[in-house]
């Protein structure tokens, strides 16, 4: 696919703030973008709400780390059969139709909490609908990128796609922690549902020749993949590298309602300023990677960028209050969106487009890993405590990254 061209090119500037957002000259990759700040800022202010709501039902960590293992699992189960279906179907349809599905669920959710019927089940069963979705959504997404921009801007334009997701990251949960208070539960879940609006549009809006099917047996097509990655070794060791931070470090995010309200002594405020915190560092990451050319450059960082990655979350750990907290929390985000907008980056550089959809799913799986991670993080919380636990996963990711800087610098 040939994507849309900017109607000026002699527009492009050497000045550093101008250069961080070229690939937003494109048309259809700025569709994607404005519609995905609006409709991820909904996504995380229900994630911020759930978590609170959970929490209120429950008062249990383990409850917390299962809703984290229901939202993120179906990631890992599905992500094969979403690489195939972003590989025979055009992927702006797929993500269209993953992202109505979604406004679906979150109406439900809004009104069987507002009706004052929601129950833990309930809320299991609804955020194993939401992780199925975006599965699809997020692996239909990601493939879409590098069809709306030229080769040259793949590093650009990944990393201001992570910049709205790092975005909305801290927009969802900073405005959620004042909406959950003054609207409630099922007033962030229903400003969720109409938050799927604008991107529904921006993707019917876009314009660009249809994309013809990879025609492949499902078996064959997966194992074609694995090999893919398997003989690649910089797509492998990225792949690695992710899954490893997902299993030990990203759990805490799902553990935040208990330092807030157990650590640090606070409420939905504070809950709602850390979850920001690590959005604000990822969003300052990302910008700065924007200015880089390619992300060869930067991918034999990707070991020591996760040594550093599990020595912040040490330091989260032992905060001895809530501002030392959210100031490492920033430093994190910055490292662990760095890491994954690289990896992101290398991986869809590296793989033919009759490959894409199937290798970003393997890639993406990294979200179910997180969910596994999660729970085991969870359960040791809820036997040493929440700073054990996390301290725990944060100390065997340090020993991971210090072998994969040996590792490299052996090369």
């Amino acid at each position: 696919m040939i994507p849309t061209r900017p109607a000026s090119p002699k527009t492009r500037t050497p000045q550093l703030g101008r250069e961080a957002f070229r690939a937003l000259r494109y048309r259809n990759f700025r569709l994607l973008f404005t519609g995905t700040v609006l409709s991820q800022t909904g996504d995380f202010l229900q994630i911020m709400a759930q978590g609170w709501l959970v929490l209120v039902l429950t008062g249990s960590p383990l409850s917390l780390g299962v809703i984290g293992f229901c939202q993120a699992v179906p990631r890992l189960a599905l992500g094969v059969l979403a690489g195939m279906l972003a590989d025979r179907f055009e992927r702006r349809r797929l993500l269209f139709l993953s992202q109505a599905g979604m406004m679906a669920q979150s109406i439900v959710y809004a009104f069987l909490v507002a009706t004052h019927r929601i129950t833990y089940p309930q809320i299991i069963v609804l955020t194993l609908v939401w992780g199925s979705l975006n599965a699809i959504n997020q692996t239909a997404r990601s493939s879409l990128i590098p069809a709306l921009v030229p080769r040259e801007e793949m590093l650009n334009a990944i990393a201001i796609h992570s910049s709205a997701f790092n975005l909305t990251r801290t927009l969802g949960p900073a405005l959620g922690g004042g909406l959950v208070g003054l609207l409630g539960v099922a007033g962030c879940l229903w400003i969720n549902a109409a938050s799927f609006v604008p991107l529904l549009w921006a993707l019917a809006a876009m314009q660009f020749p249809p994309r013809t099917p990879a025609e492949r047996s499902s078996r064959a097509g997966f194992g074609e993949a694995l090999r893919f990655v398997r003989g690649e070794r910089d797509v492998l060791v990225a792949i690695t590298l992710t899954y490893i931070v997902a299993f030990f470090a990203l759990p805490y995010s799902r553990l935040l309602p208990l330092f807030a309200r157990d650590v640090f002594h606070s409420g939905p405020g504070a809950y709602g300023l850390l979850m920001a915190a690590a959005g604000v560092g990822a969003v300052a990451s990302t910008l700065a990677l924007a200015a880089f050319g390619r992300a060869e450059r930067l991918a034999r960082l990707l070991p020591l960028v996760t040594l550093l990655l599990g020595v912040s979350l040490v330091g989260f750990v032992c905060a001895p209050n809530l501002g030392v907290g959210i100031g490492v929390l920033v430093a994190f985000g910055a490292l662990q969106l760095g890491l994954r907008t690289v990896a992101a980056t290398l991986i869809q550089s590296s793989t033919p487009d009759a490959l894409r959809g199937r290798v970003t799913g393997i890639f993406l799986m990294d979200i179910g890993v997180w969910s596994i991670g999660t729970v085991v993080i969870a359960a040791l919380a809820e036997g040493v405590g929440v700073r054990w636990g996390v301290g725990i996963g944060a100390g065997l990711c340090v020993l991971a990254g210090a072998a994969a800087v040996r590792t490299e610098r052996a090369r």
